[in-house]
């Protein structure tokens, strides 16, 4: 559209009528790159909107998920044993739950003798239990 207002500047010099046509063209020219400009930033506007709500769905997803696995966990009466406590205290915990005396050897263990005394407290028992290293 450009070049055709250059070109069309060179024609007015030669036709002084022809100045009103070319002034209302290059007046619409613009009026079109506004609107196209607006067009494009209406539809960037789209597709970050969309994807903002394609984010905010994978959120609650992700949120009902763990809701339903706590649920689950709640329904089998499983407790999770949170990675902010330690291997002991999670051990003193359950001798306290079921009443039992504390190995008092309990501090200076290595990790395979604290797995030893857990296994044999809960060989009577019913149950699962997951040691997560990471």
């Amino acid at each position: 559209m450009m070049d055709f207002l250059k070109g069309a500047d060179m024609l007015v010099q030669d036709h002084p009528g022809v100045r009103s046509w070319v002034d209302q063209v290059g007046d619409v020219a613009c009026d079109v790159e506004d609107v196209l400009d607006e067009f494009v930033m209406r539809c960037s506007y789209h597709a970050r909107s969309t994807r903002i709500h394609e984010i905010r769905n994978r959120i609650s997803d992700i949120s009902e998920t763990h809701e339903r696995y706590n649920s689950i966990l709640s329904s089998f009466m499983i407790r999770e044993i949170t990675v902010s406590e330690s291997f002991k205290d999670a051990i003193k915990r359950l001798f306290k739950e079921e009443r039992q005396q504390l190995p008092q050897e309990l501090a200076p263990m290595d990790i395979n003798s604290l797995k030893s005394v857990v296994k044999d407290f809960l060989q009577t028992k019913k149950c699962i239990v997951v040691f997560d290293y990471h």
